[in-house]
Formats: C-alpha cells, sequence, structure tokens
C-alpha cells in the first residue's frame, strides 16, 4: 500500500494507539499535545515512539478563529456534547491549513448508504492527491470534519458514510428541539429528552429508527423522593428540574469542582501525601442507578439469637 499523498495530515490520537498498519502516514505527521497526552499505555507509546523514528511529528495548536468555527458548526449539528475540546482542537487545526479558495466541496458526497464504510485497496487511491487529511476512528469527528470539507481516513479502515445531525424529542409531551445540550424539555420541563438521527438521503431528510435498547422505557422512574436535609455530610438533595441543576453545577463550580479536595486538611511531605477524593458532579434524581433495586448484602447474614 503506497502512503497517502497529501500536504498536510492531521492525526488524532487513535492513530497512534492503533498504528499505522492500514493508513500509510506521509513523512510529515500533524496534531496536537492534548491528542500526544492520551497516549498513556505502553504498548501505545512505544508505537508512538516507533512512528516518530520513521515520521516527523510536528506538534501545533490551532487558530481561535477555526477553533470557534468547529464549535459553531458542531453546535449548529447538535454533535458539540459528543466531542471534547481535544476532538475539536483537532478538527480546527486541520481547518486551518485547508485552503480557502472556495474550490473544496463543503460536503463529501458518498454513494453507499449506511454508517460504516470499509478502505480497501481499490477506494484508497481516491485518498491521494487531497491537500487536508484527518486521520480519526472518532464517527462524530468524521461527521463534523466532513461538514467542513474536510477528508478523513480512519486508523481502523472504517469511515462514515453519511453526516447526520440530532434531534432531541421529549417522550413525555413530543416537543422537538434542535438545540442537542438541552437536558430538559423545554416545554414541560421533564428529563425525558431523547437524542434521534437525521440523515440526508436522495434530497431527503430522514429520521432514523432508534434501536431497541434505547428506547424510553419507566424502569427506574417511579420511587418515594427523600426528605431533604440540610447540613454538611447530609446526602445531597435531587435535582428534579432544570433550576435546580443550574444551581446545583453553580455550587460545584464555586466550590472547586472535579478538582481533587485533601479530606485531612494538610498539605503532607515528602514521603506521604494525604488521600484526596474528587467531588461528584451533580447528576439528575439518582443518576444511572435504579433506586428500586433492592441492595445485595454480601457474605453471611448475621444469626439473631432466639430466646
Amino acid at each position: 500500500m503506497q502512503p497517502t499523498e497529501c500536504s498536510y495530515f492531521i492525526a488524532d490520537a487513535n492513530f497512534f494507539i492503533e498504528g499505522n498498519n492500514i493508513v500509510q502516514a506521509p513523512q510529515q505527521i500533524y496534531t496536537t499535545q492534548d491528542a500526544i497526552n492520551e497516549v498513556r499505555d505502553f504498548r501505545s507509546k512505544q508505537r508512538l515512539e516507533h512512528i516518530k523514528l520513521t515520521h516527523e511529528v510536528i506538534v501545533r495548536e490551532p487558530s481561535r478563529e477555526s477553533f470557534d468555527a468547529v464549535v459553531k458548526c458542531a453546535t449548529d449539528s447538535g454533535n458539540v456534547v459528543l466531542l471534547s475540546e481535544t476532538d475539536m482542537r483537532l478538527i480546527a487545526l486541520a481547518l486551518d491549513f485547508q485552503p480557502q479558495d472556495g474550490s473544496q466541496q463543503t460536503q463529501q458526497k458518498t454513494t453507499t448508504p449506511g454508517f460504516d464504510e470499509w478502505i480497501t485497496v481499490d477506494n484508497f487511491g481516491k485518498l491521494e492527491d487531497l491537500p487536508v487529511v484527518l486521520c480519526t476512528g472518532d464517527a462524530t469527528m468524521q461527521c463534523v470534519s466532513m461538514i467542513l470539507g474536510i477528508h478523513v481516513v480512519s486508523p481502523t479502515g472504517q469511515r462514515v458514510a453519511e453526516v447526520k445531525r440530532w434531534l432531541m424529542r421529549c417522550s413525555a409531551c413530543g416537543a422537538e428541539t434542535m438545540d442537542a445540550s438541552k437536558e430538559f424539555c423545554p416545554e414541560c420541563g421533564q428529563h425525558e429528552l431523547v437524542r434521534y438521527a437525521l440523515v440526508m438521503r436522495a434530497g431527503v431528510e430522514r429520521e432514523l429508527p432508534l434501536p431497541k435498547r434505547f428506547e424510553p422505557t419507566p424502569r427506574g422512574k417511579r420511587y418515594a423522593i427523600p426528605t431533604n436535609r440540610g447540613g454538611k455530610g447530609q446526602r445531597p438533595n435531587l435535582v428534579l428540574s432544570e433550576d435546580m441543576m443550574n444551581e446545583a453545577r453553580r455550587k460545584y463550580s464555586w466550590t472547586g469542582g472535579t478538582r481533587a479536595r485533601d479530606l485531612s486538611g494538610t498539605e503532607g511531605h515528602a514521603f506521604f501525601e494525604p488521600r484526596k477524593k474528587a467531588r461528584a458532579a451533580p447528576v439528575y434524581g439518582y443518576g444511572s442507578m435504579n433506586p428500586n433495586v433492592p441492595n445485595h448484602l454480601l457474605g453471611k447474614k448475621k444469626k439473631r439469637n432466639r430466646h
């Protein structure tokens, strides 16, 4: 397999983790420092060092204008909640190298419908002579990149064939919104928004059916609400509405957020560090836990004395 002939090759962290067995990268590989920091395990670091011996890995940060353009595109398509800052910075770096002469199409055209498309030796030649190529295995990153007109390739050989937008629909009242960052229904205020995928097929935007495992169910949604209790060390009150969630998140950010806090109140010394614990972010209700499931006690039950 011949190497990809492109002017700029931007690689995600999964390119260094999976290796370059399927995609033969050019001599120069561009990436960001955040993507390099995601390579943590021993084998992935070995692959990264091997790639550095055979290629020139250039670490560069994107411009603010490109990053803002990527955030706006991801927000309009509803993919912003599925992307991290590292992902958007990589797309912005590829957008910096994208030519601005208007010759590039705003969206890649594909003929085969479906979600996945395997890159073989026959269609690998289509990736040659491209100005910018973004190598990532993340499907959401590929969708946003295709909307921006950036050509994508996957280190695992699998690439999305359709660009998706997301529709939020309330399973309680049926209200719809295109704001994918919403957690509560803007009409009835219930926490019942379900994400549906929208794709363009034959010039018509169609809604993909929801997988059965994601269909809304009342399981774990009917339970007794405990009495509110104040004071330090008590279980926090349940968050049941959007204004309660906003207030809980404000308090969460004011008091340190996800920063680890010292449980002993001391600074420690060189030979002993006090145990630290990260605070949990506020969630709706009980989160993913079903409060109706009984707790199973481990071990033998204590025998009662019978008189």
